[in-house]
C-alpha cells in the first residue's frame, strides 16, 4: 500500500516551510516519512510545490 504525504503548502501564516520545522530529533515530514517507513508502506510519496527544494533536501533518499 502506498502512502502520500502532501507536504506542498505555502506557510504564509507561520513564515517558514511547516514541513521543515524541526519535530524531536528530525522535521516534521521527516517523522512522517519515517512513520511511512516503518509502517512498511511502498511506495512513500512526498508531494511538493512550494519550498519544494529544501522539502526535497529534508526527506532525501526516504521517499520519491
Amino acid at each position: 500500500m502506498a502512502a502520500v504525504i502532501l507536504a506542498a503548502g505555502e506557510s504564509t501564516r507561520m513564515g517558514s516551510p511547516k514541513p521543515t520545522l524541526p519535530y524531536g530529533r528530525t522535521t516534521m515530514v521527516g517523522a512522517v516519512v519515517c512513520a511511512a517507513n516503518a509502517a512498511e508502506l511502498a511506495p512513500v510519496i512526498v508531494v511538493t510545490g512550494f519550498h519544494g527544494d529544501a522539502v526535497s533536501k529534508v526527506v532525501g533518499g526516504s521517499a520519491q
